[in-house]
């Protein structure tokens, strides 16, 4: 198991992360407000967890499928390691990835990101916790400003929402121009 992993064991046996439950899960908690920005009919969430949310997903009718490195629970997701994914230049899909970037270094974020493709057919949802600033979390590697992430993630995706931080009232979402 690599380093990385075994932190994100961690976060399955000491945090939150490793319950399934509608409260716990941000993927599922925040439905609501992303749902209606999806685009396409392909939906493949990185960090999906247990895979609560790629099976609420499909219930809506996505062809949604995920992938975590620790513990999914479902025939939709796979056990894997998504920081040496293939491109998926040519594919028309969106790309979930709720609260789930900030905790990869930012050398292996940077990896993810370039392995995805730079294509316009590709939507990227996601959201980031923890922004500079805003406290910081011993458990979160990558902890930048708001700008600094819409950059990195334009450079990379044709379209792209993010939901504000997990610290405001209501989660909303926007589109990073």
């Amino acid at each position: 198991m690599s380093a990385l992993q075994e932190h994100y064991q961690y976060l399955y046996d000491h945090t939150d992360y490793g319950q399934s439950s509608e409260n716990k899960c941000a993927s599922i908690r925040y439905l609501p407000v992303y749902e209606p920005h999806i685009a396409y009919a392909n939906v493949l969430e990185l960090g999906c967890g247990t895979g609560d949310a790629v099976l609420r997903l499909r219930q809506l009718g996505y062809d949604a499928l995920g992938i975590d490195w620790i513990n999914p629970t479902n025939e939709f997701c796979a056990r894997g390691d998504f920081t040496g994914m293939r491109s998926f230049s040519g594919l028309s899909m969106t790309i979930l990835c709720i609260d789930v970037l900030e905790y990869i270094p930012e050398e292996q974020l940077h990896r993810v990101l370039a392995s995805l493709g730079h294509t316009p057919d590709i939507q990227f949802i996601c959201s980031v916790q923890n922004l500079e600033g805003q406290g910081n979390d011993e458990l979160r590697f990558t902890v930048k400003p708001l700008d600094w992430w819409i950059r990195l993630f334009r450079n990379h995706f044709g379209s792209v929402f993010m939901l504000t931080p997990d610290d405001e009232q209501e989660r909303k979402i926007f589109a990073c121009q």
